[in-house]
């Protein structure tokens, strides 16, 4: 299962956002790598991308309609591309600015990373850390570094953090269904397939950091140590910013939160239903079911 890195990044660190439609926004390599189901996206207006987006909630189960609805108030979409993948992002504070894709040492194009390059970029900076870091931490370090070397104002926006999510293409189900009988989930299959095909990959937090659902196709078992021996083998359905878990039982449906810092689980939801509504009643404080996030209803 890929990491993330905890906590959110600014602006600086999304590589591209040009709202819908961009085709003329667009620089040759940032088309050429874009994913079939994203390029499809580049020319429509921002109905049709929120019709798109909206496709797979359409017959949902009514547990889960309440995390649908709320997702349906973020609006004003715009292609986001960032640590080599594309997302549709949208906003529910209107408009976010524009971010032009700018080449680097180290990120030749949006989907290319040379570590070469980066570490070399980081030794010019006089990072010694770079010497021993591995490609994951590279990337990292370098993306860090370029946002500092920005001018003040353009790597964040300041004091108010903006509510938005991000969203890929779904799976189909049948990708989904076999993935989870293959964690050896014996109970709410049918439901647990209708929420990660319709939600998977949903996210609040920009690429390459922790926060969000996992995809399908990434979906796997906590490699982390839980506290009770009866949640080992855990299906892990979500990381929050700080690293914390959501964990869904695999022979019983229930679902928990695992609060590393504390190394305290939580169980609260009876099933995937449960816990899909409280995301969504979580979700507008940007930081759900992270411990260590700012105030609000993520702790209730």
């Amino acid at each position: 299962m890929r990491r993330y890195t905890p906590c959110g990044m600014s602006d600086a660190d999304v590589d591209l956002r040009a709202p819908f439609p961009c085709e003329t926004q667009l620089a040759p390599e940032v088309l050429d790598g874009l994913p079939r189901w994203a390029r499809s996206l580049v020319p429509l207006d921002e109905a049709r991308v929120r019709a798109w987006v909206a496709e797979r909630w359409r017959g949902i189960p009514d547990a889960l309609e309440p995390l649908a609805a709320a997702l349906r108030t973020y609006t004003h979409p715009a292609l986001v591309v960032g640590c080599r993948e594309a997302y549709v992002e949208l906003s529910a504070d209107g408009p976010l600015p524009p971010v032009t894709w700018t080449p680097r040492p180290w990120l030749p194009t949006p989907w290319r990373f040379d570590p070469v390059e980066a570490r070399r970029f980081l030794l010019d900076q006089g990072d010694d850390g770079a010497l021993e870091a591995d490609v994951d931490e590279l990337e990292q370090l370098a993306r860090e570094s370029w946002a500092m070397e920005l001018p003040v104002g353009e790597a964040d926006h300041g004091d108010r953090e903006p509510s938005c999510v991000f969203v890929q293409q779904p799976a189909p189900r049948e990708q989904v269904e076999r993935r989870l009988r293959a964690l050896e989930l014996s109970v709410g299959l049918e439901l647990t397939t209708a929420f990660v095909a319709a939600f998977g990959g949903t996210r609040e937090s920009e690429p390459g950091t922790a926060g969000g659902l996992w995809r399908a196709d990434a979906l796997g078992v906590t490699e982390f140590d839980v506290p009770d021996p009866a949640w080992r083998g855990a299906i892990e359905l979500f990381h929050a910013r700080n690293g914390d878990q959501v964990l869904l039982h695999p022979r019983t449906g229930q679902v928990s939160w695992h609060l590393l810092p504390e190394h305290r689980l939580d169980v609260r939801w009876q099933d995937v239903g449960a816990f899909a509504r409280a995301y969504a009643a979580h979700l507008p404080s940007r930081w759900p079911f992270d411990a260590h996030g700012p105030p609000g209803p993520r702790r209730d």
